[in-house]
C-alpha cells in the first residue's frame, strides 16, 4: 500500500525527494514526491496546503521522508525522526502543517501511525516524559492571535501494575502570559495499550464548540476492531472567544519533544522515530 494524502487540490510539500538539505522551517515537495504522495478527493478541505515543517537544525539531526513500509517492502510510508534537538537544544519539532483552513467547524480525518520497535526503549526512561506530541490543533492559533487555544495528544508513559505502555493522553489549553499554562481540561486513556511495530489507524472528529457543544472524539481501529480512545464534550475553542472562527490551523502529522527523549534515544543508539501512512479527510 503507498501512502496516500487524500484532499481534494491540496499541495504538499518538502524540499526534495530525499529531503536532504538545510533548511529553515517549511519548504515545498518536488513534483515527484507530490504525484507518489497525492489523490483527489472531492473534500471540504478544499484548496488546504499541507507543509512539512522543521524548525532549526540539519538535515542530519531531524527529518521526514519516505522510506519503505517496514510490512510491505513495494510501499513507501512517511518517516518522520529526531536524533538532537533542534530548537535551541530544548526540543525537537518535525510536523506537517494544514494552516489557513477557511472556517472548519467540524473536522474528521484518519491517519495510520505505526511507532518501530527500537522505541520501546523509551519505556525505560525514568524521567520526564513530556511534550511527546503526535497531533495539534489550533483555535485560534498562538501566534498573533486574541484568543490562542489548542489540543494537543500526547503519547505518553503508562505504570501499569507489572509493565509500562504507551497511552494516548489530550489536554486543551489556552495560552497566558506568553505561555501554554492554562489547562482547559485534560483526559488520560489507561484501557488501550499502543502497540509497537504495528499499523493502527487513528480516526479523529473535532467540532468547535462551548464546554456543552464542543466534540473532541479519537478512536483507534486494531486488527479491525475500533477502540474509542477519547469523547470529550468540553471546549474547543477560547472560553473567552465569543466569535470563533473555526479550526483553521492544525498538525495531522506531528513529532514534538523535548531533549530530554531526545538524548535518552541518542545515548542508547537509536533515533525517536514515527511512521505514517494514508493520512485522509473526510467529507
Amino acid at each position: 500500500m503507498r501512502l496516500k494524502i487524500l484532499a481534494f487540490c491540496v499541495s504538499l510539500f518538502l524540499i526534495s525527494d530525499t529531503f536532504g538539505s538545510v533548511f529553515d522551517e517549511m519548504k515545498p515537495f518536488t513534483e515527484s514526491v507530490r504525484a507518489m504522495l497525492l489523490a483527489e478527493t472531492n473534500c471540504v478541505l478544499a484548496d488546504v496546503e499541507l507543509e512539512a515543517q522543521y524548525q532549526g537544525g540539519e538535515s542530519k539531526v531531524r527529518g521526514i521522508e519516505l522510506v519503505e513500509s517496514p510490512t510491505d517492502s513495494s510501499s513507501k510510508v512517511l518517516s518522520t525522526w529526531l536524533k538532537e534537538p533542534n530548537i535551541r537544544d530544548k526540543r525537537g519539532r518535525v510536523q506537517v502543517n494544514a494552516y489557513d483552513i477557511p472556517n472548519t467547524e467540524l473536522l474528521e480525518y484518519s491517519v495510520k501511525l505505526l511507532i518501530p520497535k527500537p522505541m520501546t526503549q523509551l519505556l525505560s526512561y525514568n524521567g520526564d516524559y513530556d511534550h511527546f506530541m503526535v497531533a495539534e490543533f489550533w483555535n485560534d492559533i498562538g501566534w498573533g492571535s486574541d484568543y490562542p487555544f489548542r489540543i494537543s495528544v500526547y503519547l505518553t508513559k503508562y505504570e501499569g501494575k507489572n509493565t509500562s505502555s504507551y497511552r494516548f493522553q489530550v489536554k486543551a489549553e489556552t495560552k497566558e502570559n506568553s505561555q501554554w499554562e492554562n489547562l482547559i481540561w485534560s483526559e488520560l486513556n489507561t484501557d488501550f495499550n499502543v502497540p509497537f511495530d504495528e499499523w493502527i489507524t487513528l480516526n479523529y472528529s473535532l467540532k468547535e464548540g462551548s464546554n456543552t457543544r464542543g466534540l473532541f472524539r479519537l478512536t483507534v481501529e486494531r486488527n479491525d476492531i475500533e477502540h474509542e480512545v477519547f469523547l470529550v464534550r468540553n471546549w474547543t475553542h477560547h472560553p473567552e472567544d465569543n466569535k470563533p472562527s473555526g479550526i483553521t490551523h492544525f498538525n495531522p502529522i506531528k513529532l514534538y519533544t523535548s531533549h530530554h527523549l531526545i538524548d535518552f534515544a541518542s545515548s542508547n543508539g537509536f533515533k525517536l522515530n514515527l511512521l505514517w501512512d494514508d493520512l485522509d479527510f473526510k467529507c
